[in-house]
């Protein structure tokens, strides 16, 4: 299983890939959880737009979902950990202390970054190509799920009725032990081949503060209108 990899500049491009993937499929479940905790806080702005948020919520799940799955894919061609981490396997020159000076040449700290031991631990590597194969119950379920009800959908199993998450169910808690586990297995390689950690943290993250604080500032509007409105009313009235 696996792919071959000529040089240097296949294996970062390879790198940089999987690691998209894995950043994106945390980035859209942390906005997943934020949404979620911001709408709980403020329920009277999801009440004005219960659908729109639902959906919102709902597609952030489904590509973090989608990111995770690819991320752990089992297909022999194909870029996913099990992969990427034979393929560091199969090119252990490629972590080399020479090897790392030469890609990393144009950094100024090339030589205090030499210093540490660069070459993959064996043991290690074995036991994380392990952690991302279909063998691992997190994993087993998680391509189950995809090959029949994300990527494809079982027509057999529709036919019949099953609904695929209650017969082999994955909690949030089990997702989020696979997306972190994602994470520190890219940054447990990535900081030893190009000395690089990725952030899950992306800029506007928050951004959907300003509707809230827009929603909120006409319904308080409103509110004014509508009590001014009783009022001249009942002065009407009087």
């Amino acid at each position: 299983m696996g792919f071959k990899i000529n040089n240097d500049e296949e294996m970062d491009r390879l790198l940089t890939g999987l690691a998209n993937d894995i950043v994106d499929a945390h980035v859209h479940y942390k906005m997943h959880d934020d949404l979620i905790t911001a709408l709980q806080a403020a329920p009277e702005v999801a009440r004005e737009s219960n659908n729109f948020w639902h959906m919102t919520i709902s597609a952030h799940v489904k590509l973090s979902q989608a990111m995770l799955t690819r991320a752990y894919d089992q297909e022999h061609q194909s870029l996913h950990l099990k992969s990427w981490l034979i393929a560091i396997r199969d090119n252990p020159d490629m972590f080399s202390a020479a090897s790392f000076r030469e890609r990393m040449k144009e950094n100024p700290y090339v030589d205090s970054l030499a210093e540490d031991y660069r070459i993959p631990d064996r043991a290690q590597l074995e036991a994380d190509i392990v952690l991302c194969s279909s063998s691992d119950p997190l994993v087993r379920i998680l391509m189950y799920q995809r090959n029949n009800c994300g990527a494809h959908l079982s027509a057999k199993l529709t036919a019949a009725g099953v609904k695929i998450s209650d017969q082999f169910p994955l909690t949030y808690a089990d997702f989020k032990r696979l997306l972190e586990r994602s994470l520190t297995i890219i940054h447990r390689y990535s900081t030893l081949f190009v000395a690089t950690s990725y952030s899950t943290n992306v800029v506007g993250r928050k951004d959907f503060e300003t509707v809230f604080v827009a929603v909120k500032r006409m319904l308080e509007q409103n509110q004014v209108e509508k009590d001014a409105f009783i009022a001249k009313a009942m002065k009407a009235e009087n």
